[in-house]
């Protein structure tokens, strides 16, 4: 039996042994494959992201009809003006003055009111009435004090006419004339405070004494808040309402410190509005801050919006601006002539030109600045497209 066992386990390191030493397969190279819209797949060596970018063109058929279908265009790129800008943020806002808060002088109790965010009120126009016994109080001080007046006034008088005359003494006028005078500014304060709570002195009398005022909209605009509860005791310092005007619109942005010293007054910008739809709108710049945010590193610049930009705008929102800092000629085609995949810029450039169609080949090109019309080109794709005839409508469709 113990020799059934060794003999077992010396066959079991033979073929261990033998295993170890089998030749290992070679790992095999992988080629990069590849295609274009016209030829069938061939093999290359792995290119660098770069390199395959750049050589990889793609040949593109169309047929006249589809040409005319499209409403494609033939061009060439051209020497052009280009702007150089620079991007800054910021938000929508109205001036100061165009800013109002609706307060009562003496609070009050709050009655009803239809108002609501959003809408429209004229100038002088009532928005909510307030009913307070201080009210009240006040008409009735004032009416006495002006009763009070008439009566101090016909003693100066009779006083002063006896002083002359010698009848009476220098300082009973003087008297007189003291507790005159300090009633007539207690009456002209009391007007004051009435006028300043919405009540004409004018037309208050013993007949006509009201516990309720009204508030009156101080501009025009829109409501953009209202903190109006029927009931509701509302303090001198308690924002009732507040009312923007939206006449006249303007930007602030923010630009870098390392960009300011390049924005002057007058130049032309173009901003969007991300989050409402992708369209270019103009502006100038009005303002230039003469101060740096610690917390950002940034200065404000204030620009006005241009008139004809008739567009819905809400106070705050976000956009993103192109200000135009200098301008020079340079060699461009027309935006719809390239497409953009991820980072770069593509053109189609036509090869041939026959009773069938067209034959395009796509090619990457290099970019400069981007205007709203044209882009520029530069680099070694400046030499590469230069006289060449390129498809500048269309492109899209390819």
């Amino acid at each position: 039996m113990k020799i059934h066992f060794y003999i077992s386990i010396l066959l079991l390191v033979l073929l261990f042994t033998n295993a170890c030493q089998e030749k290992k397969p070679e790992k095999s190279s992988v080629k990069k494959q590849f295609f274009t819209e016209k030829s069938t797949p061939k093999t290359e060596e792995a290119l660098s992201p770069d390199e395959e970018e750049i050589t990889d063109d793609a040949i593109f058929t169309v047929s006249q009809a589809k040409f005319d279908e499209y409403g494609m265009k033939l061009g060439t790129a051209s020497m052009q003006d280009v702007d150089e800008s620079i991007t800054a943020a910021g938000y929508i806002e109205v001036p100061n003055e165009n800013k109002a808060e609706v307060r009562s002088y003496i609070g009050g109790y709050l009655q009803t009111t239809p108002l609501l965010p959003g809408d429209y009120v004229n100038k002088g126009q009532v928005i909510i009435s307030l009913s307070n016994l201080e009210y009240i109080q006040l008409q009735q001080e004032y009416l006495q004090a002006k009763e009070e007046l008439v009566y101090l006034k016909e003693v100066y008088e009779r006083k002063k006419t006896l002083a002359e005359e010698n009848i009476t003494s220098i300082n009973s006028r003087q008297q007189a004339e003291s507790e005159y005078n300090i009633m007539k500014t207690n009456v002209e304060g009391l007007r004051k405070k009435l006028q300043l709570i919405n009540i004409d002195p004018n037309k208050v009398n013993a007949e006509n004494i009201s516990s309720s005022i009204n508030l009156y909209a101080p501009i025009s605009g829109y409501i953009t808040k209202v903190n109006a509860v029927k009931g509701k005791f509302a303090e001198p310092t308690d924002v009732i309402f507040e009312i923007i005007n939206t006449d006249h619109l303007h930007l602030e942005l923010k630009v870098y410190e390392k960009d300011i010293l390049k924005v002057k007054k007058g130049q032309k910008i173009a901003f969007r509005i991300p989050e409402a739809d992708s369209e270019n709108y103009s502006g100038e710049v009005f303002l230039v801050g003469k101060t740096i945010d610690d917390a950002d590193r940034t200065v404000s610049v204030h620009c006005h919006i241009t008139k004809e930009n008739k567009i819905p705008m809400v106070i705050g929102m976000y956009i993103e601006a192109d200000i135009f800092v200098a301008s020079h000629e340079n060699f461009c085609v027309p935006v719809e002539a390239l497409i953009r995949e991820e980072s770069r810029y593509y053109a189609f450039m036509n090869t041939s030109t026959g009773d069938d169609g067209y034959t395009f080949k796509k090619i990457h090109v290099e970019v400069g600045e981007i205007n709203e019309d044209c882009i520029e080109i530069t680099g070694k794709s400046r030499q590469q497209l230069e006289g060449k005839e390129l498809l500048v409508e269309g492109a899209f469709n390819l």
